[in-house]
């Protein structure tokens, strides 16, 4: 179920001070802080300590964990068992996630009978995205390599995870649904239609290094989708915002745009973007405080240019550029809605070189008795119903 929260809906264009004229608008529920997830720490998969039940474990124990999924060996059993007697409050959230998948198949068929429905999420997390070395793949981007753009799209569609729930005997925290919820999300980038895409990403190699793809957005073109998506449509949108080759995605709720008047064809002003962080800490849930400590902003400063008895509109506006430090501090590329039955789309790819990127195992299909359905699906219901 997705949830979201009521708030006033904000859409002026008013005279202010001095004669500056203030355009705003603001989405229907705030975005939400979340942990990025680093493949170089490998959390999501091997867990972290959190002074309570959960640990950190090691590659061979999560190894092990995994083998014992289908196993049935007496040293497998009591090992299962002895997380099943916690509620796998120890776990790791793809370790809960594959034992709690266990739990649902072997009430529904004998034990070890229908194993190829297992998840190995865990396992998998750990071949694709976890970086030990210079071998991976993603070694060079090891330090900003993570699950940002997950965080922020699944912010699209889903309130912040606040509480703990024991879901069918497994306890997940809000980390845990965060961070599972990132990691389906992962992929869903791959399926974005090109209408709801805005700016190139910016790379420090060709081709994507000009000058020009460095100054996209335009600033005037940001304040339009601003107001179609933010305003108008009142939907949370992402946006990376760094124009250099780090990609670090952010969910954005709200803008503000001061305007001052207009001189010789020009005008100068800024906009306020306001935003969630992702540099939080992993267990830290937000919704229920009103400081709101993962909530932030950045005001950018830019000009337009514009012809004589200019209507105010961003539409006629006919040039813009971003100024001073906002020419490297500026959005780089946005991302207003996913396609239509994306995480169907998504599935089919998996016999692609996209297994490579997307945790196939935490997505994957399963039948309980009423037919294969992407069984974290089933989890996220649960845990979103009161």
């Amino acid at each position: 179920m997705k949830t979201t929260t009521s708030l006033l809906i904000t859409s002026l264009f008013i005279s202010t001070s001095f004669g500056q004229s203030t355009l705003s608008g603001r989405a229907e529920k705030l975005s939400w802080g979340g942990h990025w997830w680093t493949m170089r720490g490998g959390e999501l998969a091997l867990g972290w300590d959190d002074h309570q039940a959960r640990k950190t474990f090691t590659v061979a124990e999560a190894a092990q964990f995994d083998n014992c999924i289908s196993a049935t060996t007496a040293a497998c059993k009591k090992l299962i068992q002895s997380h099943l007697k916690n509620n796998g409050a120890s776990l790791s959230p793809m370790m809960k996630f594959d034992l709690w998948v266990k739990k649902q198949v072997d009430a529904v068929y004998a034990e070890g009978s229908a194993v190829s429905m297992y998840s190995r999420a865990t396992n998998n997390e750990l071949k694709i995205h976890y970086i030990t070395g210079p071998e991976h793949r993603h070694y060079e981007a090891s330090g900003f390599a993570g699950k940002c753009t997950g965080w922020s799209l699944s912010n699209m569609d889903y309130a912040e995870p606040t509480v703990t729930k024991t879901i069918d005997g497994i306890t997940f925290s809000s980390a845990d649904i965060k961070g599972i919820l990132a990691a389906i999300y992962n992929g869903a980038q791959f399926f974005v239609p090109n209408d709801m895409v805005l700016g190139n990403a910016y790379r420090d190699y060709a081709p994507d290094n000009t000058p020009a793809i460095k100054a996209d957005p335009l600033p005037h073109d940001l304040i339009i989708a601003f107001e179609k998506h933010i305003k108008k449509d009142k939907k949370v949108v992402v946006a990376d915002m760094e124009p250099n080759e780090g990609v670090w995605n952010h969910p954005i709720h709200a803008y503000s745009v001061k305007l001052d008047a207009e001189k010789a064809g020009k005008v100068k002003g800024t906009i306020t973007i306001n935003f969630a962080k992702d540099e939080v800490e992993i267990d830290e849930v937000f919704t229920p405080n009103k400081a709101r400590p993962d909530l932030t902003e950045r005001t950018l400063s830019f000009e337009l240019s514009v012809g004589a008895n200019w209507d105010k509109k961003m539409a006629s506006v006919k040039a813009s550029k971003w100024v001073g430090e906002s020419v490297d501090k500026h959005p780089d590329s946005l991302i207003f809605g996913l396609e239509q039955g994306w995480r169907k789309s998504i599935y089919e790819y998996k016999n692609t070189d996209m297994k490579l990127e997307v945790n196939y195992q935490l997505i994957k299909k399963v039948n309980l008795g009423s037919g294969y359905k992407i069984i974290v699906d089933e989890l996220l219901k649960k845990y979103y119903t009161p």
